[in-house]
């Protein structure tokens, strides 16, 4: 059986029909490595930011942090 931290690596994208979520949060890619670099790419209208982020995970809860502005935001999932 996978863990948290291995079900959550690869590519995820907004669902396009939760329009609740993409209003909240902006449409979005996230891609999470096995070495804990997570990159968050903001796609918006006029344009693209991007954010490399670190990222562990306890128990159901992703920690991650912005080296640039260090800062560790949890998450439940």
């Amino acid at each position: 059986m996978k863990t948290n931290s291995e079900l959550l690596l690869g590519t995820w994208i907004s669902d396009p029909q939760d329009t609740e979520s993409i209003r909240r949060f902006g449409n979005v890619i996230l891609h999470f490595t096995a070495d804990g670099r997570l990159d968050y790419t903001l796609l918006g209208e006029e344009k693209v930011q991007r954010a490399l982020l670190t990222y562990r995970v306890e128990n159901n809860v992703l920690i991650t942090n912005q080296p640039s502005d260090p800062r560790e935001e949890r998450t439940n999932f």
